[in-house]
């Protein structure tokens, strides 16, 4: 129906010689740069790790631990108490 296109494909040899291979830097541009950004992720998270393994435990913060032990045969928890708000007849 409608005979647009977006760009015409160069003939010239020597013209897409020089389009394949700045495609080509481009691509190894943008792969490089993927590399380094996930080395530095990498490295960043192994010093987060080593740092948080090297503290010692008064450093570290208590996760929401219970101050005593519950009884024996006793589940320790949290509930909510949700109604429903048409009373069924």
């Amino acid at each position: 129906m409608f005979g647009f296109r977006f760009h015409t494909r160069v003939r010239h040899p020597l013209a897409r010689l020089l389009a394949l291979v700045v495609g080509a830097a481009v691509l190894l541009v943008v792969l490089a740069f993927g590399f380094f950004a996930a080395v530095a992720l990498a490295i960043g998270g192994a010093i987060v790790v080593l740092f948080n393994a090297l503290r010692t435990p008064q450093q570290r913060p208590a996760h929401g631990a219970p101050a005593t032990q519950a009884p024996a045969g006793v589940i320790e928890g949290e509930f909510k108490v949700v109604r429903d708000p048409s009373p069924h007849s």
